[in-house]
């Protein structure tokens, strides 16, 4: 499936198959090699992305989701920042993996004595445990990097991260992230809004 991306006063993006990037991706479903370069010219702008942030009234975290499309970007926005050549052929096989990478950072006003056990996606709507899907991996601090080197010129929110959670797919529609933390349960919204809006993440 060709992706043709479109930045409308920073706005908009528009996918030729008529689906939001952040759409849900089969498991099986790895990037094509045009998305691949939609993906790489869209970091190397350094303009805005399609990477989901949430926040939740009373919650103490904002989530972040990364698909595919976007952690490509990513990779390829950190190297231009650094000046570093970013290609098809220099992407390992963890950046272009078909799978989404949920972490979270603290909300201004959030606790800091709040952690995170455990994060589950569940489509919006669903009874208590109908539909739950589970992390399939889950990895603690990491820095964003360019090969060896620890990437810069990114919002700190993307390029630090404490936790990651690893899914093997997302509900295509409108879906909430749960969020098991040591003072209960929190939930998170993600509307068809939430993944149209981009994020800018160069500084």
């Amino acid at each position: 499936m060709s992706v043709s991306v479109h930045l409308v006063g920073a706005a908009a993006l528009v996918l030729a198959a008529g689906l939001p990037l952040g759409a849900s991706v089969a498991a099986q479903e790895s990037l094509t090699e045009s998305q691949i370069k939609e993906a790489i010219a869209l970091g190397k702008d350094c303009g805005s992305i399609p990477l989901i942030r949430v926040g939740a009234p009373r919650g103490d975290f904002n989530v972040f989701i990364e698909s595919p499309f976007a952690r490509v970007a990513i990779h390829a926005a950190a190297a231009r920042q650094m000046q570093q050549p970013f290609a098809a052929p220099q992407m390992t096989r963890d950046i272009v993996a078909p799978d989404y990478r949920i972490w979270v950072q603290y909300a201004p006003d959030g606790r800091r004595t709040v952690s995170v056990n455990r994060i589950l996606v569940q489509p919006a709507g669903a009874t208590e445990v109908a539909g739950v899907i589970q992390p399939v991996r889950e990895r603690g601090f990491s820095q964003l990097s360019v090969g060896a080197l620890p990437a810069h010129g990114i919002i700190t929110e993307v390029r630090w991260r404490g936790s990651e959670w690893t899914f093997d797919h997302i509900p295509a529609g409108d879906f909430q992230v749960i969020l098991m933390t040591s003072a209960g349960k929190q939930r998170y919204a993600v509307t068809a809004k939430d993944r149209a809006t981009l994020l800018k993440i160069c500084t």
